[in-house]
């Protein structure tokens, strides 16, 4: 009977262990990607408030997607295979439902969070089957302010998000390449992992590791995030060296889980016939 418990939770386990295989030293969603050459679309918005609001956001969109596909062309040389389509979908088509694209991430825009516990979100992603995701963005400036605090016996000044102004958040392209990040299958980089960390760039000034660290859009460094090597390197691992529609990749990762099981499951067929016989 132990053995076939043992089996059993083996049997459990091995998706989840391939998984970790695939994906060593890199965070991702779980089975989440993109199964082609992804089409981002923002939908275009009206704010009376703040008339600039939909162009400056719409192009910082684009610019955010642009740089994703720079990134990952200039490391591998192969603009084809990681190229990005950009459509900013007006209100008008947005009433009419006279969407002529299908969009795999699609961004909307909205001022600030429904609610005020969650202040500290400049963003976050929905992620759906076959690689469909949306991404909210949370446009204002959040002001923060600083109460001190002792921990470990050393006085630390923690940002504490406070109220919205009435201008955009300086920090929105960062925000969104992190969460298109999310929508190609990354995950936060833990605060406990040595990617949290900072670099410096030529001029002193701290730039983040990653652009996937956990708290990028809480709480706004005295300094900036950018998609770095280690965030290209996560999303061609995570693809496979021929792109966005690499099918030899998901083809080889299906095979391997499907003969995890195949092999575990004629174990534990093969352990229950032998225990029937000695009965």
């Amino acid at each position: 009977m132990k053995i076939f418990i043992i089996l059993f939770l083996l049997l459990l386990i091995t998706p989840f262990t391939l998984q970790e295989i695939f994906a060593q030293y890199y965070y991702d969603e779980i089975n989440h990607r993109v199964t082609q050459n992804p089409i981002v679309c923002t939908l275009e918005f009206s704010d009376s408030n703040l008339p600039q609001a939909n162009q400056i956001l719409v192009n910082k969109a684009k610019m955010a997607v642009k740089d994703w596909e720079k990134k990952l062309t200039d490391y591998t040389g192969n603009p084809q295979n990681w190229a990005f389509g950009f459509r900013a979908i007006s209100i008008e088509d947005q009433q009419t439902a006279l969407f002529d694209i299908d969009c795999d991430i699609t961004i909307r825009f909205e001022r600030e969070p429904p609610t005020v516990d969650k202040f500290e979100y400049a963003g976050y992603t929905d992620l759906y089957p076959y690689g469909i995701s949306d991404i909210t963005i949370f446009y204002l400036e959040l002001v923060y302010v600083y109460e001190e605090k002792i921990i470990d016996g050393q006085l630390w000044k923690i940002p504490v998000p406070s109220y919205y102004v009435n201008s955009i958040d300086p920090y929105a392209v960062e925000t969104l390449r992190h969460e298109i990040g999310h929508s190609l299958g990354l995950a936060h980089v833990p605060l406990d992992s040595e990617m949290s960390g900072w670099d410096y760039d030529s001029e002193g000034i701290p730039v983040g590791k990653s652009i996937m660290i956990e708290d990028v859009a809480e709480f706004p460094p005295e300094g900036y995030f950018e998609i770095r090597p280690y965030d290209v390197q996560a999303v061609i691992q995570w693809y496979g060296d021929d792109g966005f529609s690499d099918i030899n990749r998901f083809l080889l990762e299906s095979l391997a889980k499907l003969l995890a099981f195949g092999v575990i499951a004629a174990l534990v067929v093969y352990v229950t016939r032998k225990r029937k016989n000695k009965i």
